[in-house]
């Protein structure tokens, strides 16, 4: 019984691993491609970010907001981002000010970076207290140069 049963697991073994053998290359996960880019797409991730301030206050109200004023774009590329991102920081200010009965409370507008080799991620966040709270987040995405498509807020 013994010997048959050595003689079984041995038997299983190698039926094992000739079914490896055969199914492995079927059934076995395939790497992926690893996505190429260009060295400007790796210089342009790496490029520091520099932050601009805005501070307002008044009877009852404050107002601070933080933005970009450079990016790791490059030209008009770099031009047309900073305008898109200011110009909602711009927007939530001036709706904040807008409001009836004029601003009161606070309005604090901060932003998150975040990079890799093919894009560039800028999340605001709009955080609004006083007659209302409220949280208004808009996010941005830059295609790096040699790695494809285009802005998308």
């Amino acid at each position: 019984m013994k010997r048959s049963l050595v003689a079984g697991l041995g038997l299983a073994v190698i039926g094992g691993g000739l079914l490896a053998l055969v199914l492995g290359p079927r059934i076995a996960p395939k790497p992926r491609p690893q996505p190429t880019t260009t060295a400007a797409a790796r210089a342009a991730a790496e490029a520091p970010i520099t932050a601009g301030r805005y501070a307002e206050s008044g009877p009852g109200y404050a107002i601070t907001a933080s933005y970009p004023t450079t990016t790791p774009l490059a030209g008009s590329a770099n031009d047309a981002a900073l305008e898109a991102m200011q110009g909602w920081v711009i927007g939530q200010v001036s709706a904040f000010k807008a409001r009836p009965g004029g601003p009161a409370g606070t309005l604090v507008i901060g932003y998150d970076s975040s990079s890799s080799p093919a894009a560039l991620s800028y999340v605001f966040t709009a955080q609004e207290t006083g007659r209302t709270t409220d949280t208004i987040t808009s996010a941005w995405r830059f295609s790096l140069p040699g790695a494809g498509a285009s802005a998308h807020p």
